[in-house]
């Protein structure tokens, strides 16, 4: 519990002991689950009960997700059935949209066979139209240095590879980022500590990855060999290729780390729900920042 947070549950504490229930109202209405969940479970059993009845059907919800086993378990105690099931009914439907807006899928609240095709296809294009527009930009940087891949045709081969790399390394941050900021783990305001903490983690795995890859494409696809004869005339540095292949790696696991940690905070703070920037969106903004780098990188030291 931050100061903040302990503050705020001492000030509610002292208004119910002087009954100032009106005053209590509208404080407890200006709390984020986060800090309504641990003023919670600073009270008794009866009381928590009752002052959760008090929460919007949506932020109870939340709060309740924030809680720990044991609170939850001391507030379905004292529920009655009606009010058990409406709250695991809104807790399904909650975890359905977000795994849904992870997915690019509009949130829907029909069950899968219930829903028709053109419901289901009006609930899955937005995204896909956006995804697919946006993904066209890959395709311009593609051709912008169509001389490169022409000269050194073996760079796209690599391709598959570095885009992969940078989509899963922002898929992992973007899904532990969205995961804290959910269960109140981490806000907003926590967002220089998160990307550097971030940063730090993306330099230790893109220098792995980059250790790893180099030394696979030395020893497999150029078996060691220094220098190969492309048959366009040109003598191909292989050592040169291969680091400038690690560096992209390198590059593209910090760009994706940061992008996927920005994006989720960067959503809460203008009132989105963080779930919106997930793995999809991330990937192609990712993707085509991964192929500037890795392009420019071999303009410049393969001087093409």
């Amino acid at each position: 519990m931050n100061e903040q947070t302990d503050h705020t549950s001492s000030y509610l504490l002292h208004l119910l002991s002087e009954q100032d229930y009106a005053t209590f109202l509208h404080q407890l209405d200006e709390l984020d689950p986060p800090e309504a969940s641990v003023f919670l479970e600073s009270l008794p059993k009866e009381q928590a009960c009752m002052i959760f009845r008090l929460f919007k059907k949506d932020t109870a919800t939340e709060i309740f997700a924030l809680l720990d086993s044991e609170h939850q378990s001391e507030l379905l105690d004292g529920m009655n059935e009606r009010e058990i099931s409406e709250l695991l009914d809104a807790l399904k439907s909650e975890t359905t949209e977000d795994m849904e807006m992870m997915a690019a899928i509009l949130p829907s609240s029909k069950p899968y066979m219930e829903t028709g095709i053109w419901d289901t296809w009006k609930k899955r294009i937005p995204w896909l139209l956006l995804l697919t527009v946006s993904a066209t930009f890959t395709g311009a940087v593609i051709t912008y240095f169509e001389k490169a891949i022409g000269t050194y045709a073996i760079l796209t081969a690599f391709l598959p590879m570095l885009m992969d790399t940078g989509g899963n390394a922002g898929g992992q941050t973007s899904v532990t980022v969205i995961r804290g900021l959910s269960l109140g783990e981490i806000s907003v305001q926590d967002l220089w500590r998160v990307l550097w903490k971030e940063f730090r983690t993306a330099l230790l795995c893109g220098s792995t990855l980059a250790s790893v890859i180099f030394l696979k494409i030395m020893a497999v696809d150029f078996r060691f060999r220094s220098h190969t004869l492309l048959e366009n005339g040109i003598l191909q540095n292989n050592v040169l290729v291969a680091a400038l292949i690690a560096l992209t790696v390198w590059c593209a696991v910090i760009v994706a780390k940061l992008v996927g940690t920005l994006l989720p905070m960067g959503a809460k703070r203008i009132g989105l729900d963080p779930a919106v920037m997930a793995s999809p969106f991330i990937t192609t903004i990712v993707d085509t920042i991964t192929l500037i780098l890795y392009f420019s990188f071999a303009s410049l030291a393969l001087q093409i």
